[in-house]
């Protein structure tokens, strides 16, 4: 798969980013509402015009799901953000650093995006230091040795495993419950033994985290909101 476009685009008088990708395989033109915005994918031999007719004769299905693409960004912007599972309240603080206190984060910042923006900091280095703690604990008991463990900030994946070993997983991860961010890291190093999704690779993960089809579930009902906060205009 590879993105052949990237711009923005108007539905309706609302804007959203439109991604065009070309599918190996892909038999037919298919456009979905991510966290992204609007992605198309189409297989190699279709050509831009053809996409632009498929697009203006679900126009008035876009407009509709842009509009709510739209409302959820907008969400993602106001003055509560997700930590450890929680929604938490964002409050504006005269001085000194992001501080945590109950259900509160207190953060400098004249607007609603830039004290979102320091608490998202915040949670990045709590991030960086959370995982890697969790992937020198887990490793040992699926007996797994990694070469390198790399936090990012990834549009579309929780985590990845490479051949040699070496890690990737998304900061936004402890955004998520401990243990849904725990189940991501005992994915993972599964991978560095069975890569690729086979039967034998989830009896693997079953036998640390048994629980792992929940954790599945909360990702995917979350997804959006995760990967969109910060992200808006």
């Amino acid at each position: 798969m590879r993105t052949v476009l990237t711009e923005n685009r108007e539905f309706g008088g609302k804007n959203a980013p439109l991604k065009l990708r070309e599918v190996k395989g892909a038999k037919s033109i298919t456009v979905r509402i991510t966290h992204e915005g609007v992605v198309v994918t189409k297989p190699r031999w279709v050509g831009r015009k053809q996409v632009e007719t498929f697009l203006k004769e679900n126009n008035g299905w876009l407009e509709i799901q842009v509009a709510k693409w739209e409302e959820q960004v907008a969400e993602t912007l106001s003055d509560q953000v997700l930590y450890l599972g929680q929604v938490y309240s964002i409050r504006r603080a005269t001085s000194g650093p992001v501080r945590l206190a109950g259900s509160e984060f207190w953060a400098v910042g004249s607007t609603p995006q830039e004290r979102l923006k320091n608490v998202m900091d915040w949670m990045l280095r709590r991030s960086r230091q959370t995982i890697r703690q969790t992937v020198a604990r887990w490793a040992p008991e699926l007996k797994v040795a990694t070469k390198r463990v790399s936090i990012r900030d990834q549009v579309s994946r929780w985590g990845s495993c490479s051949v040699d070993g070496s890690l990737s997983f998304n900061w936004r991860l402890v955004m998520a419950p401990p243990e849904v961010l725990e189940y991501i890291v005992i994915h993972e190093l599964a991978h560095v033994r069975e890569h690729n999704h086979s039967k034998r690779f989830w009896s693997l993960v079953a036998r640390f985290c048994p629980d792992y089809e929940l954790f599945e579930k909360w990702l995917d009902d979350h997804n959006d909101r995760i990967m969109l906060t910060g992200r808006g205009k």
